[in-house]
């Protein structure tokens, strides 16, 4: 009776332990899908570019949810330092838009230089640089990189483009000139409406009975 009681606890026990390496391993299985997939962006409130605007953020986020078919989040912090602590210790934000300065103070590799930023109207690149945490997938980064890289291709990420006053994303090592600091864009002149043609007077009929008038000689 007792070896029952030991042998079916046994089998109790070695199926709740199987039941969990399941659950386990599927739950892995169901991130990996992307299921459970996020991406976050950060910025730094306050700094010069895009990035220091928490709706230019916003909007950059909404715009790679809708290409990427996942969630993607924002924070924003008061330096850059915050920001890298989340970066490359909590790994709580995947990509961020930080001046070149900010990489080049930090130890070589701990980010990845993603892409560059070309201002608008200007064959230059902006003092920012497109970063991401070290980790990331490669399936990630490359979904990231050719959402943001053809941004210009479609109408709605030049708008996007024009509100951040950037040309448009560019492949690192594209031979352009880099800014060192923030300088204003080149807009595009608005090109003038054309003028409405001017209609013709509508000149008033004359009567029939004056041209009649006309025609016999006599006064109408």
């Amino acid at each position: 009776m007792m070896k029952g009681r030991i042998f079916l606890a046994g089998v109790f026990v070695s199926r709740n332990f199987c039941a969990r390496i399941v659950l386990i391993l599927s739950l892995l299985l169901f991130a990996a899908t992307g299921a459970y997939a996020r991406l976050a962006v950060g910025g730094v409130e306050g700094s010069e570019g895009f990035s220091g605007n928490a709706q230019n953020m916003k909007a950059l986020s909404e715009y790679l949810a809708e290409k990427l078919d996942q969630p993607v989040h924002v924070h924003m912090f008061r330096d850059s330092e915050t920001l890298q602590t989340w970066m490359s210790r909590h790994r709580e934000v995947d990509i961020a838009f930080v001046h070149m300065d900010f990489v080049r103070q930090r130890p070589a590799g701990e980010f990845l230089h993603l892409m560059d930023l070309q201002i608008l109207g200007r064959r230059q690149l902006s003092p920012l640089l497109g970063i991401a945490r070290q980790g990331l997938t490669s399936r990630s980064l490359d979904a990231i990189h050719q959402a943001l890289i053809s941004m210009d291709k479609e109408p709605a990420g030049r708008r996007l483009l024009q509100r951040f006053e950037l040309e448009r994303f560019v492949e690192v090592g594209s031979g352009l000139p880099r800014a060192t600091e923030f300088i204003a864009p080149v807009r595009p002149e608005p090109k003038p409406e054309p003028r409405p043609e001017a209609k013709p007077e509508a000149r008033p009929e004359a009567r029939p009975g004056f041209r009649l008038g006309l025609r016999l000689g006599l006064r109408p």
